[in-house]
């Protein structure tokens, strides 16, 4: 892992998945959020674990408080701004998702919305119901890097790391189709533990890929993962569509979402040369794939209130879906220059090491 630059194709994957997310909640994809946002999850664990190691590497430590700032930095502005759409949108909700939205706010900003959706359903944090997803992340990245330090301390190799979280990712899998048949869906795919396998996935590829120090693949292993790659976007396609009727084929579709979610991302990592990986580093997809945090946190307010509600009918309803998704775009794009990247730049005030490559640390964070 020894590159310097960002792997751009994984912006055009954020792009995929917000795309996945945002088209089942405006109504124009059946099951794309649960494959959406099961490739976020694979590309947070991997560039999240990618990170540490880059710091251990260029300073000899890993900082967790800079750590942990940066995260803030990046997380908690864009949050803020989605409150404060929901918090206006809120009369035009029904009355509980009014009443929700507000006495869920102290859940969503202690991270730990997942668990209130878990057990009392979504619908509990009014119109922020997606922040579970947000908790489920922010809970990994206060346990994880403890755990990498650990590891470092210990000389744990990144083979043997890459080994372990694959497996742990298997008994995540396991778990959570276990947990949808006798738990029941919330709390399957709600929880934590039983919701972990993209994050393991992730973790388990950037050790692997760490573990390569930094060999190119053959021409033919390249093409080989191009392919690849193909099969997973047209699987990622019929996942999106594909009916669920029993929680086991929820579990599975989950499942399979992440094998998908793997197969791209490891494809834009060792392959970065082929056509696959040129269409996912387009400049429009990394456009989108730059702000897709702030469209995720804005569409769905918008989609409870205008698209998910019988407020319209008919055609009003599809100007009201094509209004909506505009509005997120935009508001996205405002967020992202006016609030965010303020923020963002600070996060290079918060790289630890006495000149030695500082660039490898803030490379990696979006």
């Amino acid at each position: 892992m020894r590159e310097t630059s960002r792997w751009k194709g994984l912006d055009g994957l954020r792009a995929l998945a917000v795309a996945a997310v945002v088209g089942t909640h405006f109504s124009f994809l059946g099951q794309g959020a649960f494959v959406g946002v099961d490739l976020f999850f694979v590309l947070s664990g991997f560039l999240i674990t990618s990170l540490l190691v880059r710091e251990r590497e260029g300073f000899g430590h890993v900082s967790l408080r800079n750590f942990w700032v940066r995260r803030g930095l990046r997380l908690l502005p864009a949050l803020s701004c989605a409150v404060v759409l929901a918090a206006v949108l809120t009369p035009l909700a029904s009355p509980e998702r009014r009443a929700a939205t507000f006495t869920g706010l102290p859940w969503v900003f202690a991270y730990l919305g997942n668990r209130v959706a878990a057990s009392k359903g979504p619908q509990a944090l009014g119109l922020l119901p997606h922040t579970w997803s947000l908790a489920i992340e922010e809970q990994f990245y206060v346990v994880w890097p403890i755990i990498v330090v650990l590891w470092f301390r210990h000389g744990v190799q990144a083979k043997r790391a890459a080994m372990l979280l694959g497996s742990i990712a298997l008994m995540s899998a396991l778990f959570n189709a276990w947990a949808m048949v006798n738990w029941g869906y919330n709390a399957a795919y709600f929880g934590t533990g039983t919701h972990a396998m993209g994050l393991c996935a992730g973790c388990a590829l950037a050790m692997a890929v760490h573990a390569r120090n930094g060999r190119p693949i053959s021409e033919r292993g390249a093409q080989a993962l191009q392919r690849a790659a193909m099969v997973a976007v047209a699987l990622f396609a019929v996942l999106c569509m594909t009916p669920l009727s029993t929680p086991l084929e929820a579990s599975m579709l989950l499942n399979l979402g992440t094998i998908s979610a793997v197969v791209l991302v490891t494809s834009v990592v060792l392959a970065p040369h082929t056509a696959m990986t040129r269409l996912f580093a387009a400049p429009a997809l990394i456009w989108i794939g730059a702000r897709s945090y702030a469209i995720y946190l804005f569409h769905d307010p918008l989609a409870l209130v205008f698209v998910q509600s019988p407020m319209f009918h008919g055609a009003a309803h599809v100007i009201a879906t094509l209004c909506c998704v505009v509005a997120s775009i935009i508001l996205a794009a405002v967020s992202f220059r006016y609030v965010e990247s303020p923020f963002l730049r600070l996060k290079s005030r918060f790289v630890d090491g006495i000149g030695q490559k500082p660039q490898l640390v803030p490379v990696l964070e979006g």
